[in-house]
């Protein structure tokens, strides 16, 4: 079922890949770490969707209309970075070289997913969706329990599967996954489909927000939100006092955001850094330090790679430690960070490893998802599958620019699988019927889950 090869039928089976990405959703950096002497649940969980996708049997390429073949962008871009790998002279099969290595494999999950996407009937496709709100609901829950009724350290168990201690919040990537599931259920509430559960919902991802003090992850929740709000409004198309009621309430949500985002910690950390003369508690002041202190260090790691032509071209491959390389490893580590291999920014970590040839395929890659982001905005808002998969994507890219996710399963995983889906998808027509791309109102209600 996970994998995409669970049993057929009137209730479908998921998108190849889902178990990874469930797992990485419902737990993400202690989910990361399940499993004993390096052997982890997450890289089986791939190596398996893998492994399925190569031993299916053969069969005759179908393309459901709206989708195609996988851009060749993303192929170059693979196949720069096993290049890059195998091109990193004495470094090659050590342990630190796969280590900084297979975050950019991963990138071979949006291969699968858009190949699977393309080949999905509508029941595969609620199936996924199914499967990932039952991953965002586990989130929630622990997430808000660890926050207000207890300390998840007395949890840890060195020498179980869980050797990272279980249920140990990762502030910023919880907070971005809490926007995706907030978005979500914004969504089904514009569009009129909330009901009592989804609504105590909103209530819960509320509450444990105001409790984290991550500012990268604060915003990556309101740009979830956000998002979650323009495509509930484009897929609204044909209900006219619906979108006037969606567009009523833009000024109360920006009031009331005005009023609400700077009392919470996150929000004071935020208005403090942006406005150091109102800074007024120590949490603050930490805050503002930190931010100096990555600055520093990517300045540092800039200047040091732009140094040599080789390494501003191409980078200096997997397994160098280029903060030590480059003397900004101090700025990093201390009683909090230790054996820190990022700059704390995806994008100068990678032009630092990947070189400017890299870094322009990443940025490409980017600039593309956003475009279809865009030029899709009505179909992705009237698609929950599509929706999940921009949330996701646009959640990991912001606490991705100021901390260490990409660089990690519990951000890349998700991140490329979902990337694969809308990389994919093209335009078509709205009034042609598609058997592959089903205009279905809410595919995947969270109510299904307690039937399923």
């Amino acid at each position: 079922m996970f994998l995409g090869t669970s049993r057929a039928g009137s209730r479908g089976k998921a998108l190849a890949g889902t178990g990874a990405v469930v797992l990485m959703l419902a737990a993400t950096r202690w989910g990361s770490y399940i499993g004993l002497s390096s052997l982890y649940l997450t890289d089986a969980l791939v190596a398996l969707a893998v492994f399925g996708v190569l031993m299916a049997p053969r069969e005759r390429a179908v393309r459901k209309p709206g989708y195609l073949r996988p851009p060749l962008l993303l192929m170059t871009f693979l196949g720069y970075v096993v290049v890059r790998m195998l091109w990193s002279g004495s470094w090659v099969l050590t342990q630190t070289w796969l280590r900084d290595g297979v975050p950019y494999l991963y990138a071979v999950l949006a291969l699968i997913s858009g190949a699977a996407i393309g080949r999905a009937t509508e029941l595969d496709r609620k199936r996924t969706m199914v499967w990932i709100w039952r991953g965002l609901v586990f989130h929630l829950l622990w997430m808000f329990m660890v926050a207000f009724f207890g300390d998840p350290a007395r949890l840890a168990a060195p020498h179980t599967p869980f050797g990272q201690g279980i249920f140990v919040i990762r502030p910023d990537v919880d907070t971005a996954i809490l926007g995706v599931t907030g978005g979500l259920l914004l969504r089904h509430l514009l569009m009129g489909r909330a009901r009592g559960r989804e609504v105590i919902g909103i209530i819960l991802v509320i509450a444990t927000l105001t409790h984290e003090m991550t500012r990268a992850g604060l915003i990556a929740a309101l740009v979830c939100l956000v998002a979650a709000f323009t495509y509930a409004y484009a897929a609204t198309h044909r209900q006219a006092m619906r979108r006037v009621g969606i567009a009523l309430a833009v000024p109360l949500v920006l009031a009331a955001a005005v009023e609400a985002v700077p009392a919470t910690k996150a929000g004071a950390r935020l208005l403090g850094t942006i406005e150091p003369s109102t800074v007024t508690t120590t949490s603050q002041e930490n805050a503002i330090g930190t931010s100096h202190a990555r600055r520093l260090v990517w300045h540092g790691v800039i200047d040091w790679t732009l140094a040599s032509r080789s390494r501003a071209l191409y980078g200096v491959g997997m397994g160098t430690d280029f903060l030590a390389e480059s003397h900004t490893l101090i700025y990093l580590e201390g009683t909090v960070y230790q054996n820190v291999r990022s700059p704390h920014d995806y994008f100068i970590g990678s032009f630092a490893r990947l070189g400017l040839v890299g870094l322009a395929l990443i940025v490409a890659l980017i600039v593309r998802l956003l475009r279809q982001m865009l030029r899709h905005r009505r179909r992705i808002g009237e698609d929950e599958l599509l929706t999940c998969c921009v949330l996701i994507v646009l959640g990991i890219v912001v606490v991705s620019s100021f901390g260490v996710v990409l660089e990690s399963p519990f951000g890349a995983v998700p991140f490329w699988w979902a990337s694969g889906i809308l990389l994919v998808l093209t335009s078509m027509p709205y009034n042609e019927p598609c058997e592959g791309l089903p205009h279905v109102e809410n595919p995947a209600d969270p109510s299904e889950i307690a039937s399923t």
